[in-house]
């Protein structure tokens, strides 16, 4: 399942390139750059948990086992701690992913103001570095911190004894890895408070962007042309749903099993695995919104596409004045036709 929905994503994020650079409108084309990245982390968050990690997480321990080949290879040809390495790489991915996200709506606020100082600095280069080294800067210590928390080698046989038997079925020493995370630590607590202020801060300062830019943009609707005001309000509304799906498939299953081995709360194998098939799905979801969402990425795929195969069987579509679709009879298709001997 995991590999299925890896696949799926590299195939679409690499279509998604090809329609910022090819499709998009040149009055958007400053913001290819911002898409860009995004599907750039979808990218490497999919190939992460699904070909490289392939994780089972193993309640009630705060801990997974990583099946991946990928990480297989890692570990017999360099060790534990690289393996501990790539985990925490998956959440500077996910961290990366909601940086350039709140950058995004920022972004597109700037490029609303009639006052276009903001939007200059980020669409410069001294911008674009601001942007990027604060993104490699909270999304590289949450990945050290996260390093620090886990579990070395040789100490898990000892923390495995205060678990029952049956908990860790999924293990088998020099087969598949067992990472665990220390909890009840200063870094542990260090790591969850963090990680809840800082998604707050970004949730936050994105929901409130979003709503002034629309207000703005109403306002000064008339300095902009139909398709560009449309435009607007189109990568507006994707990215504050954008913003909104890592909180549901990304933050929410991960966060519930941090607070509830946290809190010592139990957690159902059942709910474990969902949380890794949601947080999975979430690099095809997010494309596909883009794809779908955005009018000219959405008719440029039905051309080449529905109207493809549709024109392959010989259907004809009209459109009507209320943009409404009818299929048009053409000279193999006619139903209402009756022979007459």
């Amino acid at each position: 399942m995991l590999l299925g929905f890896t696949c799926l994503s590299v195939f679409l994020n690499i279509y998604a390139v090809f329609l910022y650079f090819y499709v998009m409108p040149k009055s958007m084309s400053d913001f290819r750059l911002c898409l860009f990245l995004l599907s750039f982390y979808d990218t490497l968050l999919a190939l992460t948990l699904g070909p490289v990690l392939d994780v089972v997480f193993q309640p009630p321990a705060l801990a997974g086992v990583i099946r991946g080949p990928v990480t297989m290879f890692i570990y017999h040809n360099f060790g534990y701690n690289a393996c501990k390495v790539v985990v925490c790489f998956a959440f500077y991915t996910i961290s990366s992913i909601l940086c350039i996200q709140d950058y995004g709506v920022m972004f597109r606020f700037a490029a609303i103001l009639p006052n276009k100082v903001y939007y200059e600095f980020l669409n410069s280069i001294p911008g674009y570095l601001f942007i990027q080294g604060s993104t490699i800067a909270a999304s590289g210590s949450l990945a050290a911190l996260v390093y620090v928390v886990l579990y070395d080698e040789h100490e898990l046989p000892t923390v495995m004894l205060n678990y029952e038997n049956t908990t860790f079925v999924e293990y088998v020493p020099g087969e598949t890895i067992l990472i665990m995370g220390k909890m009840n630590t200063p870094i542990w607590y260090l790591i969850v408070v963090g990680v809840t202020l800082g998604i707050l801060y970004m949730e936050g300062n994105s929901y409130i962007l979003f709503f002034i830019a629309n207000r703005v943009l109403k306002k000064y609707a008339a300095n902009f042309s139909a398709q560009t005001y449309d435009l607007h309000r189109q990568f507006l509304y994707l990215f504050i749903i954008q913003i909104t799906m890592p909180m549901l498939l990304i933050v929410a299953p991960v966060a519930s099993l941090i607070y509830q081995r946290t809190l010592s709360g139990g957690m159902s194998k059942l709910q474990s695995d969902s949380g890794v098939l949601l947080t999975a799905a979430y690099s095809t979801v997010n494309v596909l919104l883009t794809i779908f969402f955005i009018s000219p990425f959405r008719k440029f795929t039905r051309r080449i596409t529905i109207d493809a195969l549709l024109k392959l069987f010989g259907i004809k579509i009209d459109v009507t004045s209320k943009g409404v679709l009818r299929p048009v009879a053409t000279e193999s298709l006619q139903f209402n036709e009756r022979r007459v001997q």
